[in-house]
């Protein structure tokens, strides 16, 4: 996942930027950094296209359910109705396919919870990945904020008076 990448970037080039004498600030270049969160930005829209793939897959795996599910209730419909033309076992039979009846709509239901959950687990995990990535992007541009402001103080007198 390139977003994950260009954070890393975005964290190496922080963790290396130069420190400041007697302090725990870092010096970092503005342009490094802002050309990362473009990058990031970018880049965004990728993952949004996988959420919206998962969302089609989940889709795709409900539809395929619900045919196959249709297909065993077909069957067992024209089961029972075989069945029942046949004197000797109509009671039997009849109990046979309600039977076959009960369990395809038990599967299909189960088929239809199981690729719901997936689905649903799916975009959580992509949601909490993303909400990850936008809390990192947050942190960093706070740092970088309380990193220009102390190279901004951290000036010269004479540096300051010029502007």
């Amino acid at each position: 996942m390139k977003v994950l990448e260009l954070l890393d970037k975005l964290q190496d080039l922080v963790e290396n930027g130069a420190t400041v004498p007697f302090s725990t600030k870092i010096i970092v270049d503005p342009d490094e950094v802002l050309d990362l969160l473009d990058e990031i930005r970018a880049e965004m829209p990728g993952d949004l296209k996988d959420a919206i793939r998962i969302t089609e897959q989940e889709k795709m795996i409900v539809d395929g359910a619900q045919r196959e599910a249709n297909k065993i209730m077909n069957a067992a419909e024209r089961k029972v109705k075989e069945l029942i033309d046949s004197d000797e076992i109509t009671r039997s039979a009849y109990n046979k396919a309600q039977d076959m009846l009960k369990k395809a709509n038990t599967e299909s239901l189960n088929m239809r919870i199981g690729s719901i959950e997936y689905s649903a687990a799916m975009l959580k995990d992509l949601q909490d990945r993303l909400r990850e990535m936008m809390n990192t992007i947050e942190d960093n541009k706070i740092e970088l904020k309380e990193l220009r402001k102390s190279a901004i103080n951290s000036r010269p007198p004479e540096v300051n008076e010029e502007k």
